[in-house]
């Protein structure tokens, strides 16, 4: 199935960048104002909202993306939740762009982010991972996707 072309993104919200959790920030929090203001950059009311997608944060629980539809009293006919590290964000278009071709919906929110801090995050990371990562990868430095695609473009450089 090709689906370039047949849909599109309307809308956008961002919220600050800091580098260090300042403490007043949580992720319920940084998630519901991207929502917000995404909705309103859309020209939508909430209203038209009938799909949702979220990503969830580092360190929340299994029911997070239902929690958060209602928080913001959403009533989507499709709600998923997407952790794909960093294809995430790309994941999570792609799944939108499939139920709006399938006819299951209009509209799909997908939020994501986070208001952890760099230190924070580690712990989390390290008490989030199996065991066999815990044992044999994040003892010698890797943490996340990010180091181990590291690890193999270092290899695949040395070879």
């Amino acid at each position: 199935m090709n689906i370039k072309g047949k849909t599109a993104i309307i809308g956008f919200g961002e919220t600050e960048f800091v580098k260090n959790n300042p403490g007043n920030r949580s992720n319920l929090g940084e998630q519901c104002m991207a929502a917000k203001l995404a909705i309103e950059d859309a020209g939508l009311k909430k209203d038209d909202i009938d799909g949702f997608i979220s990503i969830i944060p580092l360190g929340e629980g299994e029911s997070w993306t239902e929690d958060l539809a209602e928080y913001l009293r959403l009533h989507p006919r499709y709600l998923d939740t997407v952790y794909r590290g960093g294809a995430s964000g790309n994941a999570a278009i792609l799944y939108a762009s499939a139920v709006i071709i399938a006819g299951i919906c209009n509209t799909v929110l997908i939020v994501g982010g986070q208001s952890l801090d760099l230190h924070h995050i580690y712990e989390v990371g390290l008490e989030n991972v199996v065991s066999f990562e815990r044992d044999f990868d994040t003892i010698y430095g890797p943490m996340f996707n990010n180091s181990a695609y590291a690890l193999i473009k270092q290899r695949y450089t040395f070879e």
